[in-house]
């Protein structure tokens, strides 16, 4: 007698259905928990970089024997653009500040023929902060020559002159050329967050206590400071009345929304700093632009909970 065997059940339609919508949640919660994962290195890892760029700051100084890096010069609308040239008349804010860093440098006192050895560029913040920290565009990063009237000169070709700097170093791709703020020249390069947006850069005069007007005799490097991204200016945090000044300077990223990417106005982008900072509420509230900002004058680097 032949037994046949009884033929395999196979899986019904809706079986198969069920199946794979079970698959498809799994997928999708595990693409959620890798995007939380990954937005919360970044976070860590943009913190470590304002670490980073702070104490390349605090390195420039101690070695150019100077207070402060500035973020801009003479002031006005536009954000107060720091202004290079290859010939000041001598009384520019941004002349006096290149004598001290280089007091044998020509070009700062309008004396004809006496060039700087600058282009003549209008920078914004972050262009500043860049160009001093790394010699700027002017010697692809390569930081300044050793030559006292002359230290914008690229490296020749088999040199072995020593420099001074670069004092920041990141990879290529965390700069990208010009910024979005009108009139800043394309020329410069700005640094990027790990998130792809350019960090906000404000300095403080270390005589300056308020935010109302500068020190009478040191120049207007604290007033007029702005930082045009995405629609939105930032501008320098201020509680009470003072500046939130960290060793004297603010550097802010805009966080994992700072792309113009999102679907919701206002939700993208800074916070707009200034006297507006309300931690928790506004722009700083849960699920809002300024929430996941990442400052170095904060405790616990986001701007949602106050200091």
């Amino acid at each position: 007698m032949i037994r046949h065997a009884a033929p395999r059940r196979g899986f019904t339609m809706i079986e198969l259905l069920v199946v794979i919508a079970i698959i498809a949640i799994l997928a999708g919660l595990l693409v959620v928990v890798i995007g939380k994962v990954s937005r919360t290195a970044k976070t860590a890892e943009t913190a470590a970089d304002i670490g980073q760029i702070a104490s390349a700051i605090s390195t420039y100084k101690s070695k150019m024997n100077v207070g402060y890096i500035p973020s801009c010069g003479a002031g006005g609308t536009g954000g107060g653009l720091f202004r290079l040239r290859s010939l000041y008349a001598g009384n520019e804010p941004e002349a006096v500040y290149l004598k001290q860093v280089w007091p044998q440098l020509p070009g700062c006192t309008g004396v004809k023929g006496e060039s700087t050895g600058l282009p003549d560029a209008d920078l914004d913040c972050n262009q500043t902060l860049v160009f001093f920290l790394t010699g700027g565009d002017v010697t692809e990063f390569q930081g300044f020559s050793t030559n006292r009237t002359n230290p914008f000169t690229k490296v020749a070709v088999g040199s072995t002159e020593s420099r001074i700097g670069p004092f920041l170093t990141f990879k290529a791709n965390r700069y990208a050329p010009g910024t979005a703020v009108t009139g800043a020249d394309k020329r410069f390069s700005s640094l990027l967050d790990t998130f792809g947006s350019p960090f906000a850069y404000f300095a403080f005069n270390p005589y300056v206590n308020t935010y109302k007007a500068p020190h009478p005799t040191t120049g207007a490097y604290t007033v007029d400071q702005g930082f045009a991204f995405n629609g939105t200016t930032v501008m320098p945090y201020i509680l009470n009345n003072k500046y939130l000044e960290p060793k004297g300077f603010q550097i802010i990223s805009a966080g994992d929304n700072g792309k113009d990417d999102q679907t919701t106005p206002g939700t993208f982008g800074f916070g707009s700093g200034g006297t507006a900072w309300t931690p928790g509420a506004g722009e700083y509230a849960e699920g809002m632009r300024g929430a996941d900002d990442i400052a170095n004058f904060n405790g616990n680097g986001k701007l949602i909970t106050q200091n």
